[in-house]
């Protein structure tokens, strides 16, 4: 897609709504991270999908992942389904839960998942950030696969760039989370991630998030040169 995808977070959905509405004529792309809703229902989903007019990615973060989402994995289930059936174009779905609860893998439509891994505490191993990708690529080859990290250090921000390097063009999302990986953030459509997040109103949604217009002008600024 080689576009920027702005975070919108909220706490019911007709504040949702209205952030997309005010945003859409200059932003690329959206994620909606549904559980920051204050009441979040399958029927919330639909009724913010629906009002859209641009692509989305649909989103459930659990707080495992760093989210806000506390429910049962059958809760979890049901919103993932109702992400689907919103027709949102993308529907985050966490590896974690994959792991947790097979029915999930019977429900996901490879072609518009992103499945994805958060580490707000460190970066693996190289040997075990392979194997996360293994399991992704047992849950679904065709799937994007994304995968978010914390950046202790350069060398960790290094090793996530080398591993978006050697990823299939437009089918992975690698991050470095922290202030540390905003270089990572800023040069990963370039090296052929499929996304980079931005926040939608100067509100981190993750470690490290940069302000969407922010970036906008930097990655331009270096596609020019």
């Amino acid at each position: 897609m080689n576009k920027i995808c702005a975070t919108i977070t909220a706490k019911t959905s007709d504040e949702m709504i209205a952030c997309l509405h005010d945003l859409e004529k200059d932003h690329d792309f959206f994620e909606l991270r549904f559980d920051t809703l204050k009441n979040i229902t399958p029927e919330a989903i639909k009724i913010v999908v629906q009002a859209k007019t641009t692509s989305v990615i649909a989103t459930v973060r659990t707080q495992v992942e760093g989210g806000n989402f506390a429910g049962s994995a059958d809760e979890y289930f049901q919103l993932a389904r109702a992400c689907y059936a919103s027709r949102a174009e993308y529907v985050d779905v966490e590896l974690s839960a994959l792991n947790k609860d097979s029915a999930l893998k019977d429900i996901i439509e490879p072609e518009r998942t992103i499945i994805s891994y958060h580490n707000f505490e460190q970066t693996p191993s190289d040997k075990e950030l392979q194997q996360i990708l293994v399991q992704m690529n047992n849950a679904s080859t065709e799937a994007i696969h994304k995968i978010a990290c914390n950046a202790e250090t350069m060398q960790d921000v290094v090793r996530l760039t080398d591993l978006q390097k050697a990823q299939p063009k437009g089918k992975s999302i690698i991050i470095a989370m922290g202030e540390r990986g905003q270089i990572l953030r800023l040069l990963g459509l370039s090296l052929g991630a499929f996304t980079s997040f931005a926040s939608a109103d100067n509100s981190p949604a993750a470690p490290g998030q940069m302000y969407y217009r922010d970036m906008k002008k930097v990655t331009s600024l270096m596609e020019s040169k």
